[in-house]
């Protein structure tokens, strides 16, 4: 699929599935996996139902022909479960990742590769749900697990490193994935070809960790850090005006009031004007932002001022996506 545009790869993988039914049989491992390349197109051109029926004909196919433990039935099985979790559908993808886990622990052992991604899925599925508490020791083990046996070069690595921090915020110990979280910033700071936009990511993770930590000096140069590469890759991103109004936050919460204004009204400005590229699922960073200008005014003693941008947060959060 990087070679071909979904338009293009569409009609190469039908005629790939008619070949194989023709020449191999509708239930052979071949045409099976055929099936599968189709079916993830679909997924990824939205159609939901389509995959999902193909996914389901994939897994009954394969417990037929190949039985409940082989490696290809748990894939595709997994396939099945991480589709439901997308989808919302959770009491289905539970006992679909549940058995996946509990099969390839056995299988391939704790600290085998399939098994670990195994581990994240159940993870990320109790995650999704709510369920922190049990959402975190599968996560330990993965991260754990992958940083040992596939190195932190591993692109699956900041995936699991950042959901285990997200378990640890939502669970109040936020210092638990601080030392996870810094190691992964020291290692692509200093890797040759580190793509910028996924370093500003992890510098982003960092800083939102020690600012829940309410450790705002050492949160400032690490945002520092992340507005300068921002500035040289991405000036124009709303983004870039969000880690404006974090280091301003982190400015502000140190007391220093007339650095940190310039950089909370910038910061808000620049989100706002871009109000329509952000996704409807971080649209609350517009009211965040002019909520920290709020906190300034405060802060510094100008109730006038803190009026005036307290007026802008009941229409902000009007605006703000229904759940």
């Amino acid at each position: 699929m990087n070679i071909y545009s979904l338009d293009e790869a569409e009609p190469l993988f039908e005629q790939g599935l008619a070949t194989a039914r023709a020449r191999l049989g509708p239930g052979h491992p071949g045409t099976l996996d055929a099936m599968h390349l189709l079916a993830v197109l679909h997924d990824k051109r939205g159609r939901a139902e389509r995959a999902e029926s193909m996914y389901k004909e994939i897994v009954a196919a394969r417990l037929a022909k190949q039985g409940p433990d082989h490696h290809d039935t748990l894939r595709s099985m997994q396939n099945l479960g991480v589709h439901y979790v997308l989808r919302g559908r959770y009491d289905e993808a539970q006992p679909l990742l549940a058995q996946v886990l509990a099969a390839e622990r056995i299988k391939l052992g704790a600290d085998h590769p399939e098994t670990l991604i195994a581990m994240y899925n159940l993870g990320m599925l109790h995650r999704a749900c709510g369920r922190y508490a049990e959402a975190e020791p599968l996560l330990r083990e993965a991260v754990t697990g992958a940083k040992a046996k596939l190195g932190l070069e591993h692109p699956n690595i900041p995936d699991f490193v950042n959901s285990f921090a997200d378990v640890h915020d939502k669970l109040g110990t936020p210092h638990h994935a601080e030392p996870l979280l810094r190691e992964l910033v020291s290692f692509l700071r200093d890797r040759p070809g580190t793509d910028p936009t996924k370093f500003v990511i992890q510098l982003a993770w960092l800083s939102d960790n020690l600012r829940a930590q309410k450790k705002y000096a050492e949160a400032e140069p690490i945002l520092r850090e992340c507005l300068a590469v921002a500035t040289k890759h991405y000036p124009e991103s709303w983004r870039f005006s969000n880690i404006q109004s974090k280091l301003g936050e982190a400015i502000l919460k140190q007391k220093r009031y007339g650095e940190a204004e310039p950089l909370l009204v910038q910061g808000y400005q620049g989100i706002k004007a871009r109000e329509d590229q952000i996704p409807a699922r971080l649209r609350s960073r517009v009211a965040e932002a002019a909520g920290r200008l709020v906190e300034l005014y405060e802060a510094w003693g100008r109730p006038e001022k803190a009026a005036e941008w307290r007026t802008k947060l009941p229409e902000l959060d009007r605006a703000k996506p229904k759940p």
